[in-house]
This record gives C-alpha cells, sequence and structure tokens, in this order.
C-alpha cells in the first residue's frame, strides 16, 4: 500500500540503543526521523532476530547497520539492492584479554585461542580460520566479560565502544585490547532495502546526520566513546 509505513528493524544494544528509548543511538534515530515519524514504524529486537526480520520483509530497514559487514554473514546473503544513510558514526570489533596477558597484536596471535564472539555478529565471519581459532558464540558482551573473567575464554571480540562501555557499566577493568589491531572497522547508518520511498527516506535522514552532526548533537547524543567519521564517506 502507498500509504503503508517503513519498518526500521533496531538492533537492541545493550549499551547504545534501548526498547525504553533512553540511549545514544535511540536519540540518533528519533532526531534524525523527527520529521518523518508518521511515516515510520520502528521495531526493536535482538540482532538475530533484527536481521532475519530485514531479510524477510520487503522495503524495510535495519538500524545501526553496515552493508558490507551485514552482508558478510552468510545468514544475510540476499540478491537485493541496499542503500544506506550518510554514516553516523565508527564501529570496530576489538580483542580483548585479560591483563595479565598480552595484547593481541595481529589475528595469528588468536591462533589456539577459546575466542568468544557475539552469535549474529559479523566478527567471526570476517576474522575465519575457524580451524585455527576456537570460536564460542555468546549472546551478550556482558556474559562475554563475565567468561573471560572466569577463564572459560583466552579472549573475546567486542564491538568498539559498546564493549568499553560494558567494562565501565560493571565496573571491570581487567581487559585490555590494543590500538593498533582490529577484526574490523565500519561506519553504521540507516541500512535500507533500495526503494523510491526509501531514498527519499535516506535523503530526509542524511540532511538531519549533517546538522547533528556540525552542531554538536550527534557527539552529544553517542557520548563521549563514540568515534566520529572523519568524513561523510563510508568505511
Amino acid at each position: 500500500m502507498a500509504n503503508e509505513p517503513v519498518k526500521v528493524f533496531s538492533i537492541y544494544l545493550k549499551e547504545r540503543l534501548s526498547f525504553d528509548g533512553t540511549l545514544g543511538y535511540n536519540k540518533v534515530l528519533s532526531y534524525v526521523l523527527q520529521d518523518l515519524s508518521a511515516q515510520v514504524q520502528e521495531q526493536i529486537s535482538p540482532l538475530p532476530r533484527s536481521s532475519k526480520l530485514f531479510k524477510f520483509t520487503p522495503g524495510s530497514c535495519l538500524y545501526p547497520a553496515n552493508e558490507n559487514a551485514w552482508r558478510a554473514h552468510k545468514l544475510n546473503r540476499m540478491n537485493v539492492p541496499l542503500i544506506s544513510s550518510l554514516p553516523i558514526d565508527i564501529v570496530s570489533v576489538r580483542a580483548y584479554t585479560p591483563k595479565e596477558q598480552n595484547k593481541i597484536e595481529k589475528k595469528e596471535d588468536l591462533y589456539g585461542m577459546r575466542v568468544g564472539h557475539l552469535i549474529g555478529s559479523a566478527a567471526k565471519a570476517v576474522l575465519g580460520e575457524e580451524d585455527k581459532i576456537g570460536y564460542y558464540g555468546i549472546t551478550s558482551e556482558e556474559k562475554l566479560f563475565i567468561m573471560l573473567e572466569k577463564g572459560r575464554l583466552n579472549a573475546l571480540l567486542g564491538f568498539h565502544p559498546d564493549a568499553l562501555m560494558t567494562q565501565e557499566r560493571l565496573g571491570l577493568n581487567e581487559a585490555h585490547f590494543s590500538n593498533h589491531y582490529s577484526v574490523f572497522e565500519v561506519s553504521v547508518s540507516l541500512l535500507c532495502r533500495d526503494t523510491a520511498s526509501n531514498r527519499r527516506l535516506i535523503d530526509s535522514v542524511n540532511k538531519r546526520i549533517i546538522e547533528a552532526r556540525f552542531s554538536g548533537k550527534l557527539q552529544e547524543y553517542l557520548g563521549r566513546h563514540a568515534i566520529l567519521a572523519l568524513s561523510l564517506i563510508h568505511i
């Protein structure tokens, strides 16, 4: 139907996107959609469900997301054109180890280790080497840090800045990572099926992203740990 709202499947993120709409990514989405509230219907779910809904719902959007990282997961592959808004911020995956262990400086340092990762994330698919790395899929970064602390994992693959925010909230300071190595680093945005209505949606969202970026609201909403893109070009 012509007037049917665009479904935006938002990914629940413990530190950054909540069901009650109070966290950083919630605030950003509300700001960039402020002129389009009647045209958009948001549904917040954990990553696996949001990804599945986006894959099987024509004309929908996924948030926050990066097209290349999303497509890297074999369960997400689909042969349809997608479009993205301008970047909102930069997300990377870092390899955390207990402070009594050496930092991970390269992929080969993970060989032979028990390495935890978030179920549904692209980290495992991007890193690969399943014959050399013992992967353990876990449902939350909170549980990843607890398992690392208990010695059940040798390392974990944590999203930055989410993992850093989790450590602070839990009052933990027992894991560290190298600033010189990341599994991957991507810009995140609103990712949509490429339709005429979604192109209009993205155009409107982009204007608000630029406005929020240069007014300082984007950094204010996302917090001090968030890394904004150096340019408005995707990586």
